[in-house]
């Protein structure tokens, strides 16, 4: 029992060490395209290695969002949206003013366990390859 005791407690000391010897997590806000609603790329690193990136761009008919995951700074996934924006006037507003709504129309995710972007459309790689290209200078 006591050997048992001591093998926990080590195994905790050296986990512990592991996690106090990761860095803080830096995360960098980009700018990713001309979008009427606002676009942005968020980029989380630990250890100057990049662990998340996000990106989000909302334009007047149609929204895109990219989720992708890294790991030791590749990417290992990417999960991707699409969204039709709907506006409606703001009740008892005569100034014009708007509410708009997001309704999902597509969500894909792709695994790339050799950390090469294969499987993923044509259409959606050129999009996917341009906030790569902006998180990773």
């Amino acid at each position: 029992m006591t050997l048992r005791l001591v093998l926990i407690i080590a195994i905790a000391v050296v986990t512990l060490q592991r996690v106090a010897d990761a860095g803080l997590p830096q995360v960098t806000d980009l700018d990713w395209e001309q979008a009427c609603e606002g676009s942005h790329i968020r980029v989380t690193r630990v250890d100057g290695r990049i662990v998340a990136l996000e990106a989000f761009a909302e334009h007047y008919h149609e929204a895109r969002q990219w989720q992708c995951h890294f790991e030791r700074g590749n990417i290992i996934s990417a999960l991707y949206r699409h969204s039709t924006v709907e506006r409606k006037a703001a009740s008892g507003d005569a100034n014009g003013s708007f509410t708009t709504e997001l309704h999902d129309d597509v969500g894909a995710t792709y695994h790339f366990p050799d950390h090469k972007l294969t499987g993923v459309p044509a259409a959606l790689l050129e999009d996917l390859r341009s906030i790569l290209s902006k998180a990773t200078p």
